[in-house]
C-alpha cells in the first residue's frame, strides 16, 4: 500500500511535495545513519547547563545519561519557536515565549530512570508484586501504564520505589520515564523530540474503559488508545512492520514529534541549517508512523488536539 505525506513547500511557493512510503523508508534509514554519526561525533552536551529543576533523576542514572538530559532539555529551552503562524503549536505545547518546558513537560515528565534500571524490581504491590516491564529498547519508555495496574488491583495499593522513597501511582501523569539505549545515540534535537513524545504518553485523554483495564491485565491491547496514547503495530509493508511504533489516532505521541520537528524546520529563527535538515527528515519519519492523513490532521479536518487528562474509569 502506498501512503503519501504532504510537506509544505519550504520556499513558500505554495507547492506540495508528496512523499511515498518508499521514500520515507529511505529517508528513515538515512536519518538513522545520520543520527548515529552525529551522536558519536559529539559526545559532549552542547546546550544548557543541566536538566530543568522539575526533573528528578534516579540514583542509577549514569553521568552519560545525565549529560544527555542536559543536552535535550537545553535544546528545548534555548531553541524557541515563533508560533505566530503555527496553528496548533501553542494549543499543544503552551506559550511559546517560555519554550515548551512550561507547562507541557512539567505536567507530564517528573522522574527519569536509567536504561539499566530493573523497573519490575521497583514496583511494589500490596500483598505481592505484579508488573511486567515493557520494551525499553528504544529512545525512552513512559511507565504511565503502571496506573492501569493500580486501577485494576484496587483496593490493593501500587507504588514505585525511587531514591529511597515510594511514589504513589495516582494517575498516568506520575511522570516516570525510563531512558532507552538509543537515547544516547541521537543528537539533542531528536532527544528533545523523544522527551515530548514520552510526555504525551502521560495524558489519559477522556479517561479509561474498565474493559480496557481488564484487557491490559490479560495481556491484550486496549480498544481505546487515548489513555496513555498507546501505539499500535505498524501494518504490513511499513518500515516498522509488526512493531508497536505507529499511532492509529490523531494527536498522539508521534503527532507531538511531527508538530515539533515541523516547527523546528519552519518556525525556529535561531536554528541552524543542519538542524532544519535533520528536523525535516525526522518529521517525515514521524509522519510515516501515523496511520491516518497527517495533512488532514494538521489542517484541522480530524479535530483539534485534546490535551486534557482524566483519572476517570468508565464502565461503558
Amino acid at each position: 500500500m502506498r501512503r503519501s505525506y504532504r510537506r509544505e513547500d519550504p520556499q513558500g511557493k505554495g507547492g506540495l511535495v508528496f512523499v511515498t512510503a518508499e521514500t520515507v523508508r529511505l529517508l528513515g534509514l538515512a536519518l538513522l545513519l545520520a543520527l548515529t554519526v552525529a551522536g558519536c561525533d559529539d559526545p559532549e552536551p552542547r546546550y544548557g547547563s543541566g536538566p530543568a529543576s522539575f526533573l528528578e533523576l534516579d540514583a542509577e542514572i549514569s553521568e552519560t545519561e545525565a549529560l544527555d538530559l542536559q543536552q535535550a532539555v537545553g535544546f528545548l529551552d534555548q531553541h524557541r519557536i515563533d508560533a505566530s503562524q503555527n496553528r496548533w503549536f501553542t494549543t499543544v505545547f503552551g506559550d511559546s515565549d517560555s519554550g515548551v518546558l512550561e507547562p507541557f513537560l512539567q505536567d507530564r515528565v517528573r522522574f527519569v530512570l536509567s536504561q539499566k534500571t530493573d523497573v519490575s524490581s521497583r514496583v511494589r504491590v500490596q500483598s505481592g508484586m505484579l508488573y511486567q516491564e515493557q520494551d525499553s529498547g528504544r529512545g525512552a519508555t513512559n511507565l504511565a501504564t503502571l496506573w492501569f495496574v493500580k486501577k485494576s488491583l484496587e483496593p490493593r495499593g501500587v507504588w514505585f520505589e525511587l531514591n529511597s522513597r515510594v511514589l504513589a501511582i495516582d494517575s498516568t501523569r506520575v511522570g516516570l520515564v525510563q531512558l532507552g539505549p538509543a537515547f544516547h545515540q541521537v543528537p539533542a534535537l531528536v532527544q528533545a523530540g523523544v522527551l515530548l513524545h514520552e510526555a504525551r504518553h502521560s495524558d489519559c485523554t477522556g479517561g479509561v474503559l474498565r474493559s480496557d483495564l481488564d484487557r491490559w491485565m490479560q495481556g491484550q491491547d486496549p480498544v481505546r488508545k487515548t489513555c496513555a496514547h498507546l501505539h499500535v503495530p505498524c501494518p504490513a509493508g511499513h518500515i516498522y512492520e509488526g512493531i508497536y511504533a505507529c499511532d492509529s489516532e490523531p494527536w498522539g505521541a508521534y503527532s507531538m514529534n511531527l508538530l515539533y520537528f515541523l516547527a523546528i524546520r519552519e518556525d525556529c529563527p535561531q536554528c541552524t541549517d543542519e538542524e532544519r535538515v535533520l528536523a525535516d527528515a525526522a518529521s517525515l519519519d514521524a509522519a510515516s508512523r501515523l496511520l491516518f492523513s497527517a495533512e488532514a490532521m494538521l489542517a484541522g479536518s480530524l479535530g483539534a488536539p485534546d490535551m486534557s487528562h482524566s483519572t476517570e474509569v468508565l464502565e461503558q
